[in-house]
């Protein structure tokens, strides 16, 4: 797929997906946390370091979930 799309999709969901990783709602939690897998799974060469961090972040609370 096109470098420059999967930038574009990383740009526009992953700041609202970190937001809901970080909310208190398990079921939002869980259903985002899902959702990051695929982005990355299709698009994790376009991610940047930054939302990668952010992403990491927010995650590893979650872990032992």
């Amino acid at each position: 797929m096109d470098e420059k799309l999967g930038e574009k999709i990383n740009n526009l969901l992953c700041p609202s997906l970190i937001k809901a990783i970080k909310s208190e709602s398990p079921e939002v939690v869980q259903e985002c946390l899902d959702v990051v897998n695929d982005l990355l799974g299709r698009f994790g060469p376009s991610t940047s370091a930054a939302h990668l961090k952010e992403i990491q972040t927010a995650s590893l609370p979650h872990l032992d979930s």
